[in-house]
């Protein structure tokens, strides 16, 4: 009987050697989740055992389990490889037609341009609208035109995002007098045929809690426009009385052709 429970510890051993030998040999490998093998006692079945109680025969490795813990993640430069940062799936479907669910992110483009992993496995999404919005329920496959041009679409809203300095100088107070250029930050729009239009914003300090935007279009000089101005609370939140104006965009090609694109400020100041 001795001979047998230490024969079991030795088995129930090197099963879990395989099991850490395992997960040090895929180290490398994306999406790759730990396991380790959860052992039980073993019992001898008798009716005649005294109090209840039987003597113990040994141990098994009675399951292998993964532990789902967030991994690290590592940037590649490949544009198709994602990372989930937390709890999730990506949802598959397999070349036999089976779903499956697997946090590995890497994915490739075939042929037909669709995004599937290294096994031929596609990858579901869910389709949305322009602006994000959830079209359907039922998870589809992802494909990417590889074939086809993408339509061009001009610049119709911006959202810009950027942080003013409260403790900055009314710009006229110091001496020298702050330059327009102090405060400033850019962003590329598109006019109805994809080409870019760089535009700047510069502002100024004009008072406590109010600043002047001034605005440049396909490299003209901000402080040549006529500038708007946005008040913000004291706890630097934006007013919403303040009142921002389209911003009038010109195409690169046809600068006389100008469209208006609203602006919305998030996060100021």
């Amino acid at each position: 009987m001795g001979f047998q429970q230490g024969l079991s510890g030795l088995n129930s051993a090197s099963k879990n050697l395989d099991v850490i030998g395992h997960n040090i040999a895929n180290g490398n490998t994306a999406g790759m989740k730990s396991s380790r093998a959860e052992f039980a006692e073993l019992y001898a079945s008798s009716v005649n055992a005294a109090g209840g109680v039987n003597m113990g025969i040994g141990v098994s490795v009675v399951a292998v389990t993964q532990s789902f813990t967030q991994g690290n993640i590592t940037i590649t430069g490949n544009d198709l490889d994602v990372a989930i940062n937390g709890a999730g799936f990506f949802e598959l479907t397999m070349p036999n037609g089976s779903t499956a669910y697997s946090r590995a992110g890497t994915f490739k483009l075939d042929d037909q341009g669709r995004i599937v992993t290294n096994q031929g496995a596609q990858l579901l999404g869910y389709p949305t609208d322009p602006a994000g919005n959830r079209l359907s329920f039922d998870a589809v496959p992802l494909t990417l035109p590889t074939s086809a041009p993408i339509p061009a679409q001009r610049t119709g809203n911006v959202e810009a995002e950027f942080n003013l300095d409260a403790r900055a100088p009314v710009w006229d107070s110091v001496t020298p007098p702050t330059p327009l250029s102090t405060y400033g930050t850019s962003f590329v729009a598109f006019d109805e045929q994809g080409l870019e239009i760089p535009v700047s914003l510069a502002f100024r300090k004009v008072a406590n809690n109010t600043w002047e935007v001034y605005t440049g279009v396909n490299g003209a000089d901000p402080a040549a426009s006529t500038p708007f101005t946005l008040n913000f609370n004291a706890d630097g939140t934006l007013d919403p009385a303040s009142v921002i104006p389209p911003l009038m965009l010109a195409a690169p090609n046809d600068p006389a052709k100008t469209f208006t694109a609203n602006l919305k400020p998030v996060n100021v100041m």
